[in-house]
């Protein structure tokens, strides 16, 4: 049914009606039931005590589910209820409006069963006046005072408890494929307005990140809600498990209820989780969410209904549902779109996925500091319940998490945090993960859990722990059964935790034990819906590794899970629980594993392309996130030193990976090959130790490469902007996570690219940007004018020079659609070039700026990330080789046009293929042979190689 068709002004679009149908039912049962002003369970209670013979055939959950809006009456039931309606005495007795009210539910109810059947809607013209009358009364007195006291109260609580920072991800840029080695004889040109400038430096877009800005949350909410409309797609999210994405979510839509008071909420909260529980799967998709939302609720605020489409939508999860079959309609959706995902899974999602979310709009929730880590502990309040720690213990335990290099590198996660002050106490720190959970489960158990003096029946299953483990595994088993392609559940049920005590304790103790899980906080248990699910996903990941280890083994759950990146950190948990067990046996089967497969690629090499992805890498993902010492597995550690001697690639490749082991970065930091340095420098989970060595370097390409990395610590960035060489000290100024006091330093540089750099920071301070605006370079002051952080009127004082303020707007991705349609029909060349570089340029103009006489104009539409891929497929039959690599640039390029470029004759083209994550797994393979050194680095630094086209390269 198109999405735009509509039934009465009252009734806009399919599904719409039955948002305000919940209310009119109860307001009629009211009258029903003689009582005009009977509460919610009053209603209930006197409906319950009728006798009434329709009303009999319907239950009593049933009715309060309709009440509610979770569900609406339907075939027999609607019947039941209309007989009951109708033939009521108080109704009866009304004047004849509530028969009109009778009628208007009556239409709503066929429009719903319209839907559901996929038919046309009623005419518009059969609406009664009534349906009109009360939709817009409703509207009137959505707003209660009580949802903005709770929305006023979550507000608070949530502003105490979410990750305040979020950073800007743009995607990193390579430099200089035409030499052996970075030389000074071709500096690279970072920072310049002009596409000329951006050709000179030769970088390419590929899929990999790097942190450009900083915000607070409420900071970044703002600027996307007040940001062009006509985005490409949706803005993304993303976090580690743990690090706050579903609480940030929870805070914004907090903030919008308590902001918009005087309207009805035009914001909706979805957990994509819940898609695969919405029957209607046949209904479009916007119908979908919003039944979700209004059911849904966040921080204890029920939200009244919406009753149009949401103006801002807060989408939690998209690794939790099937992101590659809803990811074009996520993107279609009318407002503004935000979408959470896990880091690592977005990472491994499809280009189809990604090309969908704008460009410009990539944030990852940064990781708690040391000294935020202090401040979290002791003095915010959170859930779930926590001791506040004394600053002075809080002090202490972070210097001792900075000493246990496995709790170091999870500690930013506030719910990792959390866990580890529960076990960290009073014993020593847990040395992996996955030890980490198990004691957190026995203190979450023990501290929670009623004594045995309290007469509690939870009291008789509190010494119970080995059951409470069988039976968490088990519902963690249970909740992930299916087809490989369905999304794993997050809540079921309760009748399936009640077969998993039942067969894991019997049937004796089963609300024992449920009100024991509810105690313990492991578990959340929704007795309005009858829903259970683990309290967070990463709980439910340990318990499924337990759960894979007891089943499966640990051999059959490699080799079955090892490519589903779902599965990720359960594997990496199930790598630290097994190692407890026995470590020779877990370190025999990763090394047979890595052989094996390494021997079967160079066999069959098409099996590993079609699964695309690398086990040998795998394995070092999953070693990595699970925390155990390499020591621990010395057979497997020869084997990696072997294969890695084997190819200056292959060593490359894992320092440029960002989820390789701590100690794998930190022995590559040593290596003799200056590229791999360089990729370690460059590397954001490079531990702080190993980058304050390599600052050091005698290198100035490895030194700059930590001037630029968004993780380099503080002092190290400081001392790093006295370097000799300018390219260092630029590096630093271009930085979002450098100091404001060095910022403000170098923007006295007598260097000028110094004060560009600073004057295109968007972490420079106002008053340094204010103070670069009347610099005397022209390209200074264009920078502060291009700066999205520039002060209103420092913007307002540029503008008088007309060159200036149309070059600046053209690149301002917070320009107009409109005014960067008039601009891309500008005279100069270089205005057109920022329309055409800019990612929130309309596709149309786009696709107009293809065709641009200019190559240069045409190489810009080619690398911009929301150029359609028709367009796309078109220029890279383009004369101009810089328009051809602008294609390979492109992340969004379609699949089989990168397979034709990879043969190109240009080799910056091939380079650039090389270079980009979504190129084919094949694709790369061929470039591995490549005879130009500058592609075959460029293959190795790309995450999405396989390692095992590397070996021997």
């Amino acid at each position: 049914m198109p999405k735009d068709q509509s039934v009465s002004p009252g009734v806009e679009k399919p599904g719409r009606p039955f948002s305000e149908a919940g209310d009119l039912l109860r307001s009629l049962l009211r009258i029903a039931v003689g009582d005009e002003g009977a509460s919610y369970d009053r209603i209930l209670e006197r409906f319950a005590g009728t006798g009434s013979r329709p009303l009999q055939e319907i239950s009593k959950r049933t009715l309060e589910r309709w009440l509610s809006g979770a569900s609406r009456p339907r075939g027999r039931n609607w019947e039941a209820l209309r007989r009951f309606l109708v033939g009521s005495g108080p109704i009866e007795r009304q004047p004849g409006g509530v028969k009109e009210a009778i009628a208007a539910l009556d239409f709503l109810y066929r429009v719903g069963e319209a839907r559901k059947a996929g038919k046309l809607l009623p005419s518009p013209d059969e609406a009664p006046e009534m349906a009109r009358a009360y939709l817009e009364e409703a509207q009137r007195r959505g707003r209660r005072a009580d949802l903005v006291e709770k929305a006023t109260t979550a507000a608070a609580y949530l502003e105490r408890v979410f990750p305040r920072r979020l950073g800007r991800l743009k995607e990193r840029q390579r430099e200089r494929p035409g030499t052996d080695h970075p030389s000074d004889e071709r500096q690279p040109s970072r920072g310049h307005r002009t596409h000329e400038g951006l050709r000179e430096s030769a970088r390419a877009a590929v899929d990999r990140y790097e942190t450009t800005e900083i915000l607070a949350g409420d900071a970044l909410l703002d600027r996307l809600l007040t940001s062009p409309t006509g985005r490409a797609g949706f803005a993304l999210v993303l976090g580690e498990p743990g690090g706050g994405k579903t609480t940030l979510l929870q805070a914004w839509y907090a903030r919008r209820l308590q902001a918009a008071t005087n309207s009805e909420p035009d914001t909706a909260y979805v957990r994509l989780s819940k898609l695969a529980r919405i029957s209607d799967s046949q209904a479009p998709l916007e119908d979908r969410l919003i039944e979700i939302a209004r059911g849904d609720g966040v921080a204890g605020i029920k939200a009244p209904p919406v009753p149009g489409r949401p103006a801002l939508w807060l989408l939690d999860g998209l690794d939790e549902a099937a992101a590659a079959a809803i990811a074009a309609d996520l993107a279609a959706l009318p407002g503004l779109v935000i979408v959470s995902c896990r880091t690592s899974v977005w990472e491994g999602l499809s280009a189809d996925v990604k090309r969908h979310v704008d460009p410009s709009a990539h944030w990852e929730i940064q990781q708690l500091g040391p000294d935020e880590q202090v401040v979290y502990l002791a003095e915010l309040d959170r859930r779930p319940i926590h001791r506040l720690w004394p600053r002075a213990e809080a002090e202490e335990l972070v210097r001792r998490i900075g000493t246990n290099i496995q709790m170091r590198e999870i500690a930013g996660s506030p719910l990792l945090l959390d866990l580890i002050g529960e076990v960290g106490q009073e014993i020593e720190l847990p040395a992996s993960r996955a030890e980490l959970f198990e004691q957190g489960f026995q203190r979450y158990w023990n501290r929670r859990l009623p004594g045995p003096d309290s007469g509690k029946p939870a009291a008789r299953v509190k010494a119970l722990s080995g059951q409470r483990d069988r039976i968490l595994q088990d519902l963690a088993g249970r909740m992930t059964e299916g087809e490989p392609s369905k999304p794993w559940d997050l809540q079921v049920r309760l009748k399936v935790l009640e077969e998993a005590i039942e067969a894991q304790a019997g049937v004796g103790d089963v609300v024992t034990w449920i009100e024991a899980f509810r105690a313990s906080g492991i578990l959340s248990l929704n007795d309005e819906i009858g829903r259970v699910g683990f309290a967070h996903l990463a709980f439910q990941e340990y318990a499924l590794a337990r759960h894979w280890l007891e089943t499966l083994g640990f051999t059959e759950a490699l080799d079955r899970y090892w490519a589903d990146l779902r599965a990720e950190e359960a594997l990496g948990l199930m790598i630290g629980i097994a190692a407890e067990w026995d470590a020779a046996a877990v370190d025999q089967r990763l090394t047979d594993f890595s052989v094996s497969w390494l021997e079967r690629h160079r066999k069959d090499p098409e099996g590993l392309w079609g699964i695309g992805r690398s086990p040998g890498r795998a394995v070092c993902h999953l070693l990595g996130r699970s925390g155990v010492q390499l020591n621990r597995f010395p057979e497997w550690s020869d084997w990696l030193s072997r294969f890695m001697s084997g190819s200056a690639q292959v060593r490359l490749a894992l320092a440029s990976d960002e989820r390789s082991p701590a100690e794998v970065l930190a022995r590559l930091a040593g290596d003799v090959d200056m590229w791999v340095r360089r990729a370690v420098a460059g590397n954001a989970t490079s531990p702080a130790e190993v980058l304050a060595r390599l600052a050091n370097d005698d290198e100035m390409w490895v030194r700059r490469a930590v001037a630029g990395n968004a993780t380099s610590p503080a002092e190290v960035l400081a001392r790093l902007a006295n370097d000799d060489e300018m390219w260092v000290r630029r590096a630093v100024a271009e930085n979002g996570a450098t100091p404001a006091e060095v910022l403000a330093r170098l923007a006295n540089d007598d260097e000028m690219e110094m004060r560009i750099a600073v004057a295109g920071n968007s972490a420079s301070p106002a008053e340094v940007l204010a103070r670069l605006a009347g610099d005397d370079g022209q390209r200074v002051r264009r920078a502060v004018a291009g700066n999205a952080s520039s002060p209103a009127e420092v913007l307002a004082r540029l503008a008088g020079d007309d060159e200036d303020e149309r070059g600046a707007v053209a690149g301002n991705a917070a320009s107009p659609a409109e005014v960067l349609a008039r601009l891309a029909g500008d005279d100069e060349r270089w205005v057109r070039l920022g329309v055409a570089e800019n990612t929130a340029t309309p596709a149309e103009v786009l696709a107009r700026l293809a065709s641009d006489s200019e190559p240069s104009v045409r190489a810009a539409v080619a690398e911009n990330a929301a150029t359609p891929a028709d367009v796309l497929a078109r220029l890279a039959g383009d004369d101009e080789k810089v328009v051809r690599r602008g294609v390979t640039w492109n992340a969004a390029a379609p699949a089989k046009v990168l397979a034709r470029l990879a043969g190109d004759n240009e080799m910056e083209v091939r380079w650039a293929v090389a270079a980009n994550g979504a190129s084919p797994a094949e694709v790369l393979a061929r470039l591995a042979g490549d005879d130009e050194k500058a592609v075959r680095v460029s293959l190795a630094e790309n995450a999405a190689t396989l390692l095992e086209d590397l070996y021997h390269r």
